[in-house]
């Protein structure tokens, strides 16, 4: 079983582990050895000193970002919205007038996370639909139930996801749980909406992750895209490019045409359920520059939002944004790939995995 990263990728928390705890031993030596309490002192001023200046504490919020943003008359759908930054992204949607649609696997979190946005928001319009992202039928199932809506799609957010599973699992179909879920599942959802979204000239906003580093490219040559031996780190950087691929690809091949724009996201650091399969010695690193790096929900919805209403299509679209601006983590990893034509094999790859259940 896989444990840590891969081990091309060496972890810098690692380095700064091992130096904090050097300054901590030797601080512990000196201390004992001249009986004084002084290197303590000096200690906790480097540690406050550090603590005020982090960026953590400059980070804005979702409503921050989003002030003075108008939405009444949207609709926008969030995949995920049960827990995590999904809750926060889907509140302050509604806040800002969106009617926002819930997509997640568990009705009775659903139903939850219905009440706690009402609850914010009395006057939002909140409506849900299941569906389990690692089960096709059930993507399909549940992309014929908003259709049935019969509204519009003017934001469509896959923010839902599993990260590092420490075994290879397989989705319904059978393909490896990761990349199943977190591309395959979005990737069918879109391809049914995709018509709403083009006609109302909306905008599709992918979660990814700085993960994506993880990924080896040459799963995008396998059949069913899964990286072998299995390793919880690349499944999860294969799908996280994968991602960025998607988003990179739905703009360039509709934002033209169409006027609509796609943007991938890497919301940051932030403790939430998703982390739930991480060892303990990758939490305890986390755990260590969390006061300093770490981003609170409301914090992490950020960059969401942003590339979801106030980012410029025609500047950006199509770009992977991080601390609610874009980079060129999407050149970089196109570069990596192959190229466009990478871009372009991955998109028709998965429509072919996807085939038998496009409406």
């Amino acid at each position: 079983m896989a444990a840590n990263f891969p081990q091309k990728h060496k972890d810098p928390l690692d380095t700064l582990v091992a130096v904090l705890a050097m300054v901590v031993i030797l601080s512990v030596t000196v201390s004992v050895t001249l009986d004084t309490f002084i290197p303590y002192y000096v200690l906790a001023g480097l540690f406050a000193l550090a603590w005020l200046r982090a960026p953590r504490r400059r980070y804005p919020t979702a409503e921050a970002v989003t002030k003075g943003v108008d939405l009444t008359g949207k609709v926008a759908l969030v995949t995920g919205p049960t827990s995590g930054i999904g809750v926060e992204t889907a509140r302050v949607l509604a806040l800002r007038g969106a009617r926002v649609v819930l997509v997640a696997r568990n009705n009775e979190k659903l139903q939850t996370t219905k009440a706690l946005i009402l609850a914010s928001v009395p006057s939002a319009t909140i409506d849900t639909i299941v569906a389990d992202l690692s089960d096709l039928g059930s993507v399909q199932k549940a992309a014929r139930q908003f259709l049935a809506l019969d509204i519009a799609l003017d934001l469509l957010i896959l923010n839902a996801g599993i990260m590092a599973l420490p075994t290879r699992c397989s989705t319904t179909q059978g393909f490896e749980k990761q990349v199943g879920t977190n591309h395959l599942g979005h990737f069918l959802l879109t391809r049914i909406l995709q018509d709403k979204l083009l006609a109302s000239h909306g905008r599709l906003v992918v979660l990814s992750s700085s993960a994506h580093r993880f990924a080896d490219y040459s799963f995008l040559s396998e059949e069913r895209l899964e990286t072998q031996p299995y390793n919880e780190w690349v499944a999860y950087g294969n799908a996280k490019a994968a991602n960025l691929m998607f988003a990179n690809e739905f703009h360039r091949r509709y934002s033209e045409k169409h006027g609509v724009s796609a943007f991938s996201v890497m919301p940051g650091g932030i403790h939430t359920g998703l982390q739930g399969d991480v060892s303990l010695w990758i939490h305890f690193k986390w755990l260590i520059v969390t006061p300093f790096f770490f981003k609170s929900i409301q914090q992490g919805a950020a960059t969401t939002l942003v590339a979801a209403t106030t980012a410029d299509p025609d500047v950006d679209g199509g770009k992977y944004f991080e601390d609610c601006k874009a980079n060129n983590n999407a050149e970089r990893a196109m570069k990596k790939a192959g190229g466009e034509e990478a871009f372009a094999k991955l998109w028709e790859d998965s429509e072919r995995l996807v085939a038998e259940y496009l409406a």
